[in-house]
Parts: C-alpha cells; sequence; structure tokens
C-alpha cells in the first residue's frame, strides 16, 4: 500500500470535527515504533495497530487506553464467522463508547507490557 503518511494526515485533518478510528497492520518495527512515540493520539478514537513483523518490537512509553497493539494479523476474512463477529464488534464498541471485546484488550495489553520489558531489559 502507499502506507501510513496519508493515513496519519487523514486523521490529523479531521481530527478536530470528526472521530477517525485507525486499523493499521504493519510489519516494520521501526515505523510502529516512531508512530506509537512520535505522535499525539486523541482521546476520542480508537488505534488499533497489529504489528506483524518477526522482529522483537521496543516501546518505550505508556500507550494511550485508546492504542490498542496486537500481535499478528488481524482475521478480516470474509468467510469466517467467528472474524466477522470480531469486526463487528469492535465496530460496534467503538461506536457506541462501549469499548472493544475483553479479549483483544487483554492480549494487546500483555503484547504492550512484553514489549516495554523488552526495552527496558535492553536499556540496563
Amino acid at each position: 500500500g502507499i502506507g501510513i503518511p496519508p493515513a496519519i494526515e487523514v486523521i490529523n485533518h479531521h481530527a478536530k470535527t470528526r472521530k477517525v478510528n485507525l486499523v493499521w497492520s504493519c510489519r516494520d518495527p521501526g515505523l510502529v515504533q516512531f508512530y506509537l512515540e512520535q505522535l499525539a493520539f486523541t482521546n476520542s478514537a480508537w488505534n488499533l495497530i497489529y504489528y506483524t513483523g518477526k522482529e522483537p518490537l521496543l516501546i518505550a512509553r505508556d500507550l494511550p487506553a485508546n492504542v490498542l497493539l496486537l500481535k499478528g494479523r488481524p482475521e478480516l476474512d470474509h468467510t469466517s464467522v467467528v472474524s466477522m463477529d470480531t469486526v463487528r464488534w469492535i465496530i460496534y464498541g467503538i461506536e457506541t463508547g462501549e469499548g472493544l471485546p475483553e479479549d483483544m484488550i487483554e492480549e494487546a495489553l500483555d503484547f504492550e507490557y512484553r514489549a516495554r520489558a523488552l526495552d527496558e531489559a535492553l536499556k540496563s
């Protein structure tokens, strides 16, 4: 694809007038780390980042509650009832304000914890 910079530009352009949620899949650890460290996230929208790379991901700061970092690809296969239900629940949770499925949040928190622990270990 053309990458994340145009998506970031759209998010920044509409941030004051609209809620723009981001679902992003990326295998480049440097790009994900840069995005997480350099951008200011608004509290009004969700950011679901699926890290698909093989290299360890290092996170140097706490992520906002509306930024979820997940390991692996999102299950978006339209033939799978389970994955389509997951996508529907994500959209429903975002739009109603109820939040995301608990198992997704737990998975993201666990991945974030491991990435931050690795970052701390490498610093010491």
